[in-house]
């Protein structure tokens, strides 16, 4: 049996909840702490119920995940309830 090439398997565009907690190997409670805190990307909505993490907000955090914060964090806002922590109107 040939073995699997994996470089040449497909990028998903967006990874789920389960995909998020493997790759990074953090807890769920963990995950949406970082979420709030804003050291974490957040979800996007894929329709339904459906959310999921962009490939590349992913990628970022990868990269630096101690000092990631989202595109347009300004640091003016912390310590301070930054844009991405407020509570959004119904």
């Amino acid at each position: 049996m040939p073995a699997i090439e994996y470089n040449c398997l497909p990028t998903p565009a967006f990874y789920r909840l389960p995909d998020v907690l493997r790759i990074t190997g953090l807890s769920r409670p963990t995950l949406y702490r970082r979420i709030a805190a804003c050291r974490f990307p957040r979800p996007v909505h894929l329709g339904g119920r459906a959310r999921g993490w962009a490939h590349a907000a992913l990628q970022d955090w990868i990269a630096d995940p101690e000092s990631y914060r989202p595109p347009g964090f300004q640091a003016a806002f912390w310590p301070a309830s930054p844009p991405c922590c407020r509570k959004r109107s119904r």
